[in-house]
């Protein structure tokens, strides 16, 4: 399933960029998804993983401290000072234009991956992230993202998250992609 993926980081000035036609729906394939109001609703004793700057921030304010945090200093497309990492995270960086998954980035996830707290602080947008991120992430660990005047989408992870994640992940465009080139 990864296979998309590895291709990527063999060739590191290759990216996926997802088509228009697929923005409007990509937030809402996963099947296992819920949607909940703030971040009370999220379960305790579980792998947490997050992704935006307002969830993290939200999340880090209550003493919650996901194993993965991935922001990008933006907010609601409007750039802000970024969330602090926690003590003992290790703190990474990348590079990642909007609409777009980077064979960078994933590399950064991957090593993230690898660690027990990380702290990945993303040059671009990292809304994307959250596919490879479902793809990559441990079976029974749940990734979370804001949705805009919505609340907070939880994404259980497992079998058939990964093979959505896949899926869009196929359906994304393969293409040159160098920095500071978008």
């Amino acid at each position: 399933m990864i296979a998309r993926l590895l291709e990527l980081l063999k060739k590191p000035s290759l990216c996926l960029r997802l088509p228009e036609e697929l923005r409007p729906i990509a937030a809402y394939r996963f099947p296992s998804a819920c949607l909940v109001p703030n971040e009370s609703y999220i379960p305790d004793h579980i792998e947490l993983m997050s992704v935006g700057d307002t969830l993290t921030r939200t999340l880090l304010a209550r003493d919650i401290y996901p194993r993965l945090a991935i922001v990008d200093c933006r907010e609601k497309r409007v750039t802000t000072a970024c969330p602090e990492p926690p003590s003992g995270y290790k703190v990474l960086r990348t590079w990642n234009p909007p609409a777009t998954i980077t064979s960078e980035a994933i590399s950064v996830l991957s090593e993230a991956l690898r660690v027990e707290k990380a702290f990945i602080v993303v040059d671009g947008e990292e809304d994307l992230l959250v596919l490879p991120l479902v793809l990559l992430a441990p079976i029974d660990s749940i990734v979370a993202y804001g949705q805009p005047g919505q609340g907070i989408v939880l994404v259980h992870v497992n079998r058939r998250t990964k093979q959505v994640a896949y899926s869009l992940l196929e359906d994304m465009s393969l293409s040159l992609c160098e920095r500071g080139v978008v």
